[in-house]
């Protein structure tokens, strides 16, 4: 399921959210493990609509139990992807609350 959030502050404010949190690198394979173990959702931010996903400057997924992956440190990073050191158990619901996704 997909929802589109064109509003602004609230995307500003998504970021705000994970900006700041301690994280470390992963390898590619072990963040795809993590994937395929629980429940995640992907916040993904674009430039344009929607339409050329392949193109996706940033990303990170919330797993069902706190943990935060980013797909890389920064927009347009060749780095590998990175993983929260802490789980952040309240963050993914706070998150559904403030863009009011329902799903």
């Amino acid at each position: 399921m997909t929802k589109i959030v064109k509003d602004k502050e609230k995307i500003t404010e998504t970021l705000e959210m994970v900006k700041g949190l301690e994280v470390k690198e992963i390898e590619v394979n072990r963040m795809f493990e993590k994937l395929r173990a629980q429940n995640a959702y992907m916040f993904s931010f674009l430039e344009n609509d929607v339409g050329d996903t392949e193109k996706i400057p940033y990303a990170f997924y919330i797993l069902e139990d706190g943990t935060v992956l980013f797909t890389a440190e920064n927009v347009g990073s060749p780095e590998y992807p990175r993983v929260s050191l802490d789980k952040q158990e309240d963050l993914l619901g706070e998150m559904r609350e403030m863009l009011d996704v329902e799903f």
